[in-house]
């Protein structure tokens, strides 16, 4: 997103949804970039990414206990953590549901957002003729990285195939947040910018 202050408030607000079910202690932001959300998750906190200059900002915020530069599929911890956080992540990677298998490995809880192909400005933009489908990326998509676009039930079918469950599930305003919009009788509002999930591994519920 390119205005600053609604990212921030954005990046708020998922915590706000995560804030419930963090787990004390030990916990891994994976895809971190500029390392906002650190300022909020429980400690021991470990930050991660690839990229050096989002690594090399993290560190001034202070926020990370330690900070790992590093890309996923590389990345082997010393000790398994309590939270796992994927926040605008998936949307990102080639392969998400092995990344999803690796984060499952990596924590008890994993606390997802990406952003909703159902968006508002998506939808108006089908409408419109000016986008085929709601999970077509756009120019503006891929200039920033997207590889696909999630509706709701393809990314709980990504966290199924890698082995997860959720356990929670809500939705979140683009702009002018107004806190986490959850689940009606299993239903996400439709048109908030970004769907987040709470998932773990599905032999923990059995």
């Amino acid at each position: 997103m390119c205005n600053a202050k609604v990212n921030k408030r954005m990046v708020r607000g998922r915590y706000l949804f995560f804030e419930p079910w963090l787990l004390p202690g030990l916990t891994l932001d994976a895809g971190m970039a500029f390392g906002h959300m650190g300022k909020w998750l429980p400690h021991p906190l470990v930050g991660l990414d690839a990229s050096a200059s989002f690594c090399e900002h993290a560190r001034t915020l202070c926020y990370y206990e330690r900070i790992v530069c590093s890309r996923f599929e590389d990345y082997i911890p010393e000790t398994r953590f309590n939270n796992v956080v994927l926040a605008c992540v998936l949307e990102h990677v080639a392969d998400p549901v092995g990344l999803l298998r690796m984060a499952l490995r990596w924590g008890r809880r994993l606390f997802i957002c990406v952003p909703n192909a159902n968006a508002t400005n998506r939808l108006a933009a089908v409408t419109q003729g000016r986008l085929a489908a709601p999970t077509v990326l756009t120019d503006s998509d891929r200039k920033i990285g997207h590889l696909r676009m999630y509706i709701l039930s393809t990314l709980l079918t990504d966290i199924e195939a890698a082995g997860g469950r959720q356990v929670s599930v809500a939705g979140f305003r683009a702009t002018e947040w107004d806190g986490p919009h959850p689940a009606v009788d299993g239903d996400v509002p439709h048109r908030c910018g970004e769907l987040g999930v709470i998932a773990e591994d599905v032999a923990i519920g059995a």
